[in-house]
């Protein structure tokens, strides 16, 4: 997976979700929560990506801490 590892700054967010989608469809991508205290923002929710390869979809929580 090209698109792991940790990566720094504003362009982190969309360099993850341009390599993702060069491997996945994305179905559904839904924000659940918002914390926010000070200048820490996390953001938690689930996704939906489809396989380009093989079409098989997969859904999963993830989370953003910023």
């Amino acid at each position: 997976m090209p698109w792991t590892g940790t990566y720094k700054g504003p362009e982190a967010y969309s360099y993850t979700f341009l390599q993702v989608s060069n491997y996945w469809k994305i179905e559904d991508f839904t924000i659940t929560d918002k914390i926010a205290s000070g200048e820490d923002v996390a953001i938690f929710g689930k996704f939906t990506y489809r396989s380009v390869t093989v079409g098989q979809a997969f859904t999963s929580p993830f989370s953003i801490h910023a």
